[in-house]
């Protein structure tokens, strides 16, 4: 466990440019803000999101399909406005999908990314879901494999 003259002589070390950093890091652990509701709600949601998808992931496997998926997530505030994502990704087959649960302001937005080769590996296939509010967008487009 660090001791104060640790941390001390560790900031006397820290260049003049990074100190108003350290100090607004410091100062968070001194003067943790107020906890923001909707933050905290969005973090409810944001582990609901990724509990529910990973039990689909779970429930419907398909073959070639692997690992249980790695997950990364965020959330925050600007001006006030909360925001955040909880995603993850998986292989399905041989298809890199991305999935992620974007909420901003409120309003939540399913994203699905899938990335694969067509069949005989000229083009690279990305395809885009979106869904929000009952609605539903999905475009996908095609690429030129670039030479290595």
């Amino acid at each position: 466990m660090a001791t104060r003259e640790e941390l001390k002589a560790l900031i006397d070390q820290v260049p003049d440019s990074s100190l108003e950093m350290i100090r607004g890091m410091l100062e968070h652990h001194v003067h943790p803000p107020e906890p923001n509701p909707e933050i905290e709600r969005m973090q409810r949601r944001t582990n609901q999101y990724r509990e529910l998808v990973l039990q689909r992931y779970r429930e419907t496997p398909r073959p070639g399909t692997g690992g249980s998926g790695s997950g990364t997530g965020f959330l925050s505030e600007r001006e006030g406005v909360p925001f955040g994502r909880q995603g993850f990704h998986y292989w399905d087959g041989k298809a890199l999908v991305q999935q992620s649960l974007q909420l901003f302001d409120g309003q939540e937005v399913e994203v699905m990314e899938r990335l694969s080769f067509s069949p005989e590996r000229a083009s690279l296939v990305c395809t885009l879901e979106l869904c929000s509010g009952g609605h539903t967008v999905r475009h996908e487009d095609t690429f030129p494999v670039s030479e290595k």
